[in-house]
């Protein structure tokens, strides 16, 4: 799940594709049931930096 997240980081393109597409990825992210607290809050998906899998939850890296 970090792969597609990833490829999304940095990037300022904003078109309705895209809107639909990250709806879609937050709630795939959502539904693995792994911690995504570090970058999912309430509604919110910050795409400031990229993800990464340890001790089992998804976490930004500095």
């Amino acid at each position: 799940m970090s792969d597609p997240f990833n490829r999304e980081v940095g990037s300022t393109a904003w078109v309705r594709a895209r809107a639909d597409y990250l709806a879609a990825l937050y709630d795939a992210l959502l539904s693995t049931g792994l911690d995504c607290s570090s970058f999912i809050s309430g509604e919110e998906m910050s795409l400031d930096r990229k993800i990464r899998l340890e001790d089992g939850r998804l976490v930004q890296e500095e």
